[in-house]
């Protein structure tokens, strides 16, 4: 297996909006486009969310590229369990999703996810799901995705973000190893007033996996980030370490970084 890391991390009105302002989509037959447009009202931050559709034949992601106009941190793409799209959230409580809609309390309280199949936090588009030639990550024909971004705007007025994603695929004769991503996300960091906090979690590495690239995400109260590779033996090895909030480097490993079976991160 050849995994990916993410850790857990305007045009006028007047304009015709479309995911191909802002990215031509790929060529036919070697990956889809997904774009978003939203309103974010003036002096307002918001995560807004849609769900779209897998194609029948699924997918063998590949590679992903990204681009947004300004206003946005983060723009994700996540692949869900469910078998229709649904018009009720976790709660219970009815939504719109006919369209695009609010998910501000958190994707991930809301809404049931499986994987995260694309995304980025960085405005110039880099991205952590780039595997080598031969490698795809499956998704399954007709899954529901659903496509997230988070959005601040510090203007007098209101913004019309728009969100552009292409997921390009390869055949099924080219694709000789699976990849996947391992999201890691601490929800749970608590800083009193005035004052300093760390939060730490570790997660198990049961088969043994290389790890194509590796990403934070932070917000803008953060100040480090470190990720580390706990061998089975004890020993311990830093493979992911910065500072930045917003512009954060993909960190990407030569030949794939090798981590044992029962290691942690």
């Amino acid at each position: 297996f050849f995994f990916g890391v993410l850790a857990m991390g305007c045009p006028g009105a007047d304009e015709k909006s479309s995911p191909e302002r802002l990215l031509q989509p790929p060529r036919e037959g070697q990956g889809i486009q997904l774009g978003m447009v939203t309103q974010i009202e003036a002096g307002s931050e918001a995560e807004h969310c849609q769900f779209f559709r897998a194609p029948p034949e699924g997918l063998n992601v590949n590679r992903d590229e990204v681009r947004f106009s300004a206003g946005s941190h983060h723009v994700l793409l996540y692949s869900t369990p469910y078998a229709e799209i649904p018009t009720q959230d976790e709660n219970g409580l009815s939504v719109d999703t006919s369209g695009v809609f609010d998910c501000s309390e958190g994707v991930t309280f809301d809404w049931q996810v499986t994987n995260l199949i694309g995304g980025t936090q960085n405005s110039t588009g880099e991205s952590v799901i780039e595997f080598p030639a031969d490698v795809a990550m499956k998704v399954p024909g007709n899954t529901v995705l659903l496509l997230n971004a988070h959005y601040v705007n510090t203007q007098p007025e209101p913004i019309q973000p728009e969100v552009a994603i292409n997921v390009h695929t390869i055949p099924d004769d080219q694709a000789k190893h699976e990849g996947g991503v391992l999201f890691w996300y601490n929800a749970f960091i608590r800083i009193d007033p005035n004052s300093g906090g760390t939060g730490k979690m570790s997660c198990p590495v049961p088969h043994a996996i290389t790890i194509g690239n590796a990403q934070s995400h932070m917000h803008r109260r953060g100040i480090g980030y470190e990720a580390v590779h706990l061998l089975p033996d004890g020993a311990k090895k830093s493979i992911y370490e910065n500072d930045r909030w917003e512009g954060v480097p993909v960190e990407k490993y030569d030949g794939g970084l090798s981590v044992a079976a029962g290691s942690r991160i």
